[in-house]
């Protein structure tokens, strides 16, 4: 992964986007409460002005804004509806122009922070703090705000990431602390074995040790029918059970753990990763 060059913070309510090139890069939020060296959130974009404008905005609409055009502004609206002012943004542009490089790169980033502190960033992952509900998307016309319940949209708190055990052996059983099936061949593998909700790994032979695909799934045997048919039977597999992980932010959040230590060992994602070709 190549190194990166972080600007200065530069607070929210400075207006940021005067000194923000309208270019490919990625960007890191925090806020004053943040704790430990924690962020709030990570992102990347194809023009991060525009994109940290998008949350700059939403973060100080006078109503929590939708999840589109930023999933992570109604999470900031309600941590500076509930804590103050105080945030700020960090940006880097030395990052290629392919979205799929730059999405290994976030993945990467985020993975470093949960083994770091223990958490994902506040807002990764469209979360919403105690407190307060979630917007919907702007189709469905629901905005969240403050709320006397407890209970956070039933996402739990952030599922600690696992010890980073042969990180950079992605094809070992021991990968990751997860604990992964041998690799099979799809064709012998039989589906009815594996369990309902888990990780998996795909590697193709032809392309010696890299793996071509991470992924995640509440649904782990039609998923990889899925696979077979995009990239051929000949495929080989191997899937590790997380029946721990109930939600879709829990799932993703163990998915970024692999995808990032695979970028960090290999220097970029998986061959298929991120709607690359496969």
């Amino acid at each position: 992964m190549q190194e990166l060059r972080w600007s200065r913070y530069r607070r929210f309510d400075d207006d940021p986007r005067a000194e923000i090139p309208a270019a490919p890069g990625l960007y890191r939020v925090r806020h004053h409460t943040d704790i430990a060296g924690g962020l709030t959130y990570i992102g990347e974009s194809s023009n991060i002005r525009r994109r940290i404008g998008s949350l700059v905005r939403g973060t100080h609409a006078e109503r929590m804004p939708y999840r589109d055009p930023h999933t992570a502004a109604p999470c900031l609206w309600a941590i500076r509806h509930r804590d103050g002012p105080g945030f700020s943004v960090s940006h880097t542009t030395l990052v290629s122009e392919d979205a799929a490089e730059r999405k290994g790169i976030e993945a990467a980033l985020i993975a470093i922070h949960r083994h770091e502190t223990g958490r994902s960033p506040t807002a990764q992952f469209g979360r919403i703090i105690p407190g307060y509900t979630q917007s919907s998307y702007r189709t469905d016309g629901v905005r969240g705000g403050p709320t006397t319940s407890d209970r956070v949209n039933g996402v739990p708190a952030s599922v600690r990431p696992r010890p980073w055990t042969r990180w950079d052996q992605p094809q070992t059983r021991g990968w990751m602390g997860q604990g992964w099936a041998a690799q099979h061949p799809y064709e012998v593998v039989n589906l009815a074995d594996l369990p309902q909700v888990g990780v998996y790994r795909i590697h193709e032979p032809a392309e010696g040790d890299a793996l071509t695909y991470i992924g995640q799934s509440k649904a782990l045997p039609n998923r990889l029918r899925t696979h077979a048919r995009r990239f051929g039977p000949d495929l080989w597999v191997s899937w590790a059970d997380r029946d721990d992980l109930h939600t879709q932010a829990a799932r993703l959040e163990v998915e970024t753990d692999l995808i990032g230590a695979y970028v960090c060992a290999q220097g970029t994602a998986p061959a298929a990763q991120f709607g690359r070709g496969g």
